[in-house]
C-alpha cells in the first residue's frame, strides 16, 4: 500500500543535521539514537546505525507538516533503484511502415475499409473511439495511396476543427500516410536542401527560399515528404497548390508532440512524383498525442496512453504493429522523424505527479494518506526524475493469545533530479548491513 511519496528537488544530497533542518524539497536519511538523537547518513548505512530505526524526511515550505517516516530495524523487505526511462509516443503502423517492403495496404478492391482507433486509458471509461469507414465506389479499385489518403483524413478531420484552428481536448492520436515510393530534393540545382515552415493544424507550408537558380520540380498533385528528403519513414502529404514558396497541403499538418497552431521552421523535405505514390505501397502510421490539451493551452505533456487500432476485413491482410513489440519511428516535435522503443518509463514529471497526487488522497484510494497532512507537492513540469521504489514493514505485535501476528508492508516512492541527491539516496538505501 503507497503510502509516501517524496520528490526531491535539490541538486546535492543534505548537510542538514536534523529532518527539521531540511531546506524545502531537500531529502534526507538520519538514524534516530535511542535518545532522539538524528545522525545524518551521508554514506552506506553502517551495521550499528542498522541496528537503529531509520528516518527518512523531506524538507517542507515554512507552515506546513514536515514529511517523514520511520523505518525499524531489519524492515526493509525491498529496494529498487530505476534510471530514467523515457517513455516515447505509442506507435501502430497498418500496411507499409516505411522500412519493411513486405507490408501494404490492400489495392484492386473496391469497397468500405473500417479503420478504428481507441483511447483504453485508464479513466476514460467508455473508452473514446475514433472511427473511420472511407466507402470507395469506383470504375477502377482504389489504390493504397487512395485508401490511405481517405483514411487519414477521416482520423484526422475528428481532431482538428479547422473553423476555429483549435484541438479539441479529447485529442488522442493522429495518423499520418507512409509511401515506400522513392523521394527527392525540391530543386535539381542550388540551392538545395530546401526546407518548410509549417504550423500544426494548416494547410499552409512556406519554403525556406526562393527556387531560383534551380529547376522546381514539385508539381500540383505530388506529395512532400516531410522530415527528410529520401526516409521512407518520413510521412507524405499531398500538394494542393505551388506559387513559388507558399505550398498549400491538401491535409492540415499534424504533429503528434504540438499543440494545433504550433510553428515550427526549417523541417527537411523531398518530394514524391504523383505517379510514384499511385503505385507504391502505402501505410497508415497512429501516433498518440503528446499533449492534453483544452482548446488553449496545453494542460499536461502526458505520453503513454494505452491505445488500441483495429481494422475490418479489407485490410486484415496488412497488419497491426505496436511498436511496443517493434521499434518504430514518428514525427518528433522539431518536424523529424524520430526511432525509439515504446517502454511506460518511469521518470517524466506527469508520472511523479500521479504518484504525488494518489499519495495526497487526490486520486486513487481516499485512504492512501496520513491524516490530517498537509500534503506539498514538489514534482516540476519539464523535469525528468531518477526513482527509488523501497518496501518496509511495520514491528509485527505478537497477538498469540487471539491465534495471530499483527503487521504491515508498506512502501515508498522517492525520486529526484538525476543528480548527486539522487545518487546519494541510493547509494544510502541499498546498504546491505540494512
Amino acid at each position: 500500500m503507497l503510502k509516501n511519496v517524496l520528490i526531491g528537488t535539490s541538486a546535492n544530497y543534505t548537510t542538514a543535521a536534523s529532518p527539521y533542518l531540511l531546506a524545502s524539497g531537500e531529502i534526507g536519511v538520519y538514524s534516530l539514537a535511542n535518545d532522539g538523537t538524528y545522525t545524518l547518513i551521508t554514506a552506506a548505512i553502517s551495521a550499528a546505525q542498522a541496528l537503529l530505526p531509520i528516518v527518512i524526511a523531506q524538507g517542507v515550505p515554512a507552515g506546513r507538516n514536515i514529511k517523514m517516516f520511520t523505518i525499524q530495524p531489519r524492515e526493509k523487505r525491498a529496494y529498487l533503484y530505476t534510471d530514467i526511462a523515457l517513455p516515447i509516443p505509442n506507435v501502430f503502423v497498418t500496411g507499409y511502415d516505411g522500412v519493411t517492403a513486405t507490408y501494404a495496404l490492400p489495392s484492386g478492391i473496391a469497397g468500405t475499409y473500417d479503420f478504428k482507433v481507441q483511447n483504453l486509458t485508464y479513466g476514460n471509461p467508455p473508452f473514446p473511439t475514433v472511427g473511420s469507414t472511407p466507402f470507395f465506389q469506383t470504375n477502377a479499385a482504389a489504390t493504397q495511396i487512395a485508401i490511405a489518403s481517405a483514411i487519414v483524413k477521416d482520423v484526422n478531420n475528428q481532431f482538428l476543427l479547422s473553423e476555429n484552428a483549435i484541438m479539441p481536448a479529447q485529442r488522442f492520436a493522429f495518423a499520418e500516410i507512409l509511401s515506400g515510393a522513392s523521394s527527392a530534393q525540391l530543386v535539381t540545382s542550388a540551392p538545395a536542401n530546401i526546407t518548410g515552415t509549417f504550423t500544426v493544424g494548416s494547410t499552409n507550408v512556406t519554403l525556406s527560399g526562393s527556387t531560383a537558380g534551380g529547376t522546381t520540380v514539385l508539381n500540383i498533385g505530388d506529395y512532400l515528404r516531410v522530415g527528410s528528403a529520401t526516409a521512407t519513414t518520413a510521412p507524405i502529404y499531398r500538394v494542393a497548390t505551388v506559387s513559388g514558396t507558399a505550398v498549400t497541403l491538401d491535409t492540415p499538418y499534424v504533429n503528434s508532440m504540438l499543440t494545433v497552431g504550433t510553428t515550427i521552421a526549417s523541417v527537411a523535405l523531398g518530394y514524391v512524383t504523383a505517379a510514384n505514390a499511385t503505385s507504391g505501397n502505402a501505410g497508415i502510421r497512429v501516433t498518440e498525442t503528446g499533449n492534453i490539451f483544452n482548446g488553449s493551452s496545453v494542460l499536461e505533456p502526458m505520453p503513454n496512453k494505452i491505445l488500441n487500432v483495429s481494422c475490418n476485413v479489407n485490410l486484415s491482410g496488412a497488419p497491426v504493429q505496436n511498436n511496443q513489440v517493434v521499434t518504430k519511428t514518428y514525427t518528433a516535435a522539431n518536424g523529424t522523424i524520430t526511432t525509439g522503443v515504446y517502454t511506460e518509463g518511469n521518470g517524466t514529471y506527469p508520472q511523479i505527479f500521479k504518484k504525488e497526487l494518489t499519495a495526497a488522497g487526490y486520486s486513487g484510494f481516499m485512504n492512501r494518506i496520513f491524516l490530517p497532512d498537509n500534503f506539498p507537492l514538489y514534482s516540476v513540469s519539464g523535469t525528468n526524475y531518477v526513482t527509488i521504489g523501497l518496501q518496509y514493514g511495520t514491528s509485527v505485535t505478537d497477538y498469540t493469545a487471539q491465534g495471530y501476528k499483527a503487521g504491515e508492508t508498506l512502501s515508498a516512492i522517492i525520486a529526484a533530479p538525476a543528480s548527486g541527491q539522487i545518487f546519494a539516496l541510493a547509494s544510502i538505501l541499498s546498504s546491505t548491513a540494512w
